[in-house]
Formats: structure tokens, sequence, C-alpha cells
């Protein structure tokens, strides 16, 4: 029988969990879906290996993104983005749910409609999981303020413009940060 060698749907959530990751359940059923490519309803071994292979590739376009921001933007604006990110990741699962990020942006930016909150949010959901991820907001802040610094005719390897971010005052920053996405309709797709 070869479903002994494979994952049912019921048995992923736990698997998962051991491994440190706590899935919704609409996650899991996205997973099913992606990663069952025979639509059996379980997990095969050679589906298992292009699921882990598949996120991988993910981990490390990741990784990636972060490390280009990383390099491109002055140590202080980038520990002062980490910081921001940090500050409204109440449960600190390195991604930003829709209430944490509304929290983030009304603080702000009140006068924000829920719609435009909503567009915003899924501007920088760019692998459309609900949930921003750390190196979402990263790459996406990282870019306003490269646009910024283009716009005022820096270089992007000139740090002499960290006054932007000034870590002496994080409401401020959150409310530069908050205003440059708002106004991020300048900037093309962020797809990655």
């Amino acid at each position: 029988d070869s479903s002994i060698n494979a994952i049912k749907l019921s048995n992923l959530y736990p698997l998962l969990k051991k491994t440190g990751y706590t899935p919704s359940v609409k996650d899991i059923k996205r997973y099913m879906l992606q990663y069952d490519t025979d639509h059996n309803g379980l997990i095969d071994f050679s589906e298992y290996l292009n699921a882990v292979s598949a996120q991988e590739k993910i981990n490390n376009k990741k990784a990636s993104l972060l490390k280009l921001m990383k390099k491109k933007l002055s140590k202080n604006q980038f520990s002062e983005i980490l910081n921001i990110f940090e500050k409204f990741d109440i449960d600190h699962n390195s991604c930003l749910t829709y209430q944490e990020f509304t929290k983030c942006i009304k603080q702000c930016q009140p006068s924000l409609k829920q719609d435009e909150i909503f567009t915003l949010m899924q501007q920088m959901d760019t692998d459309q999981t609900g949930l921003i991820e750390l190196y979402e907001f990263v790459y996406y802040m990282g870019r306003v303020i490269l646009q910024k610094k283009k716009s005022n005719g820096y270089s992007s390897d000139d740090d002499s413009d960290d006054d932007m971010l000034n870590t002496s005052s994080t409401t401020h920053n959150i409310t530069y940060l908050n205003h440059h996405m708002y106004d991020m309709k300048q900037l093309p797709s962020l797809a990655m």
C-alpha cells in the first residue's frame, strides 16, 4: 500500500509543528494543493522531496533579498527597519498579520482607510500568504528608502543621508516609513 509511505492531510500539521512551524489550516490546505501533484490526498516521498526543494529555493530567495537590502542600505537604516518591524510583530513570529499591520499604520497614519491599508498590505505581501514576512517588509521599505535616496540625488552606496532614519526617534521613523509606504504608487511593481 503506497499510503504507508505518504503523509495525509491530518498528519501534516503535527509533523510541521514538531519542526517549530505552526501553520494555519488554510496554510496546510494550500500546501496540500500545491504539493499533492497526483491529487490523491497524500504527499508521497517524491512529492515531499519536491516540496522541500521548493521551500529551500524560497528560503534562499528570502535570504538573498535580505542580504541585498542589507548591502544597499546603511547599517542604521537596515537596523531601524528591523526595529520597526519587531515593534509591531506583537507575537514575535517574524511576520505581520493584518491586525498587526493595521495597528502599525493607524498609529502613524490614522486617516488611512481600511481599503487603502488592505491594498498596501497586498502590495507588500508578494507571496500572497496574507502575512507580511520580515523579508517582504525589509525589501519593501528598503525600496522606499532607495527610491527616496535616488530622487534626492544620492547614489545607492551613499550613507550620508542616514538622517532619513533617525534612530533617536522610533515614532518619527515609523511616521516616515508609513508616509512613504502610502506614497509607493510612484514605484514599479515589487514582483520578486
